[in-house]
């Protein structure tokens, strides 16, 4: 039987993709079937799952946070806000966050929260340095945020400030892609706006091979990852 050529062409260059990234774990990943991947999922159950994607996403320079209860990571966002010397914020509303009172909470140290809607000039809105919003999901084998957005969750508070910050609810995380398209993103999809799946700061390097951070989106990335079944604690 005479070898695929194309099918050499695509394994060489899922190859070359793995040497580069010299990460072990996720050319494994890539070995497995879909099937298998399903399976797998008890290889990352509870903390491991969660320690997982700590793991990629801070190989990516992203900052994690927590797990927090849902006060404790409002106080964590308004710190974080409050270190960097933010005025204004633009972010999902209230109701659409897996937090309680965020705005309530920064406006209490002055900082002013931005709801973007559809028909908001955002051009006006290019001094604001920090995006806020939820995340649907996040997946553990490459560090990835699922990003869905509709009413009251504008698309823009994730891609046009160049710092972004999300809320991730642990339970939302699951092993890949493929398991969370079969546990919950068929479902989500029909009612979306628009997905995008975050992986990392924005970086390219078109020119000249030349890596470049936060060209086409934020240049940095904080997380702060949520338990929401933990106990809240009043914010301090």
């Amino acid at each position: 039987m005479k070898p695929d050529p194309d099918r050499t062409g695509f394994d060489e260059i899922l190859r070359r993709v793995r040497t580069a990234v010299a990460n072990p774990a996720l050319a494994a990943d890539r070995r497995l079937a879909g099937e298998t991947r399903l399976a797998g999922e008890t290889e990352f159950l509870g903390n491991a799952l969660v320690a997982r994607w700590q793991q990629e996403f801070r190989a990516l320079s992203g900052h994690a946070y927590g797990p927090l209860t849902p006060a404790a990571a409002v106080g964590q966002a308004r710190d974080l806000l409050v270190a960097r010397g933010a005025h204004e914020v633009l972010a999902w509303d209230d109701e659409a966050l897996p937090v309680p009172n965020l705005s309530q909470a920064l406006a209490a140290v002055g900082i002013k929260t931005i709801h973007p809607q559809v028909n908001t000039d955002h051009a006006a809105l290019d001094h604001v340095a920090v995006g806020i919003t939820g995340a649907s999901a996040g997946l553990a084998d490459t560090g990835s945020i699922i990003v869905t957005s509709g009413a009251g969750r504008a698309r823009s508070a994730a891609l046009v400030p160049p710092v972004y910050l999300a809320f991730l609810p642990v339970r939302s995380i699951y092993p890949d892609l493929p398991t969370w398209m079969a546990q919950e993103g068929a479902r989500l999809l029909p009612g979306t706006a628009n997905l995008v799946i975050i992986t990392g700061p924005s970086r390219t390097a078109d020119i000249e091979l030349t890596l470049i951070i936060g060209v086409h989106g934020p240049g940095e990335i904080h997380v702060i990852l949520i338990d929401e079944t933990a106990a809240d604690d009043p914010i301090g």
